[in-house]
């Protein structure tokens, strides 16, 4: 566990959980940064081009979890966007884990990630935090665009139109869950392959042909309400929303 309180850094660049024998504790460029129980240690790790150095360093032994970390104070979220990456390739489902069978995985509180190229792709998770879990945060996992294609059996979808529209979908989702939606086909399906979890990058990647007919549902109403209670058209969200930068960038 990652206890509260991590000292903020004077430089943007990477937060790196690191076991005890990780060749990095010791190495030039790589600050001792916090000592962790079980003589584990958080390393920062200052960098202009924070995705590119962490694929570098994904893979070295004892290298356990890797976040984007900006100049500053170390807030909650950065911290719990740490303790993620520590925890994704164990928790996750297979075909999340799938996806980093390269090394530790890369998270960020956001995806405009400074230095970010095409050849990476950004996953959203929605987080559970809060006293009882009472609210969700997003955080964004960084996969290199060639191992997302491996592991997905072929070429990325395109995913722009699904990215647009991800606010309706996860409304969507929660309100079938709190029973204020009726079930739809589409819907019903959905409940069902997410078994419980909740909508995230991964899950979208591999399920959007069926997210695809869930949207064609949510279209055919004439409009939704939305939180204030006006009206407003689904083909017009609110808020347009971000897989990754890499598929907005298409």
């Amino acid at each position: 566990m990652i206890p509260l309180g991590i000292p903020g850094v004077d430089r943007d660049g990477l937060l790196i959980v690191a076991d005890r024998d990780c060749s990095l504790i010791s190495s030039p460029g790589y600050a001792q940064h916090m000592r962790l129980p079980e003589g584990r240690w958080v390393l920062h790790r200052p960098t202009s081009q924070p995705v590119a150095t962490a694929v570098g360093i994904r893979s070295v032994t004892g290298v356990l979890g890797i976040s984007v970390q900006c100049r500053g104070p170390v807030r909650p979220q950065d911290r719990i966007a740490l303790i993620f990456a520590t925890q994704l390739r164990e928790v996750h489902p297979l075909r999340v884990r799938e996806l980093h069978r390269a090394g530790a995985a890369i998270v960020s509180t956001t995806p405009a990630v400074p230095a970010a190229t095409r050849d990476m792709v950004s996953l959203f998770h929605l987080r559970p935090v809060g006293a009882q879990h009472s609210t969700t945060m997003m955080l964004w996992d960084w996969v290199v665009r060639t191992e997302a294609e491996y592991a997905f059996g072929g070429a990325l979808p395109d995913m722009r139109f699904l990215t647009r529209y991800l606010p309706d979908l996860i409304d969507a989702h929660r309100a079938v869950m709190a029973g204020t939606r009726p079930y739809t086909p589409a819907l019903d399906e959905l409940v069902h392959a997410l078994g419980g979890g909740q909508l995230s990058g991964a899950f979208v990647l591999y399920h959007h042909e069926l997210l695809l007919e869930v949207l064609t549902e949510l279209r055919s109403a004439s409009s939704v309400s939305s939180a204030d209670g006006e009206s407003r058209s689904v083909d017009q969200p609110t808020e347009p929303a971000q897989i990754g930068r890499a598929e907005a960038d298409r």
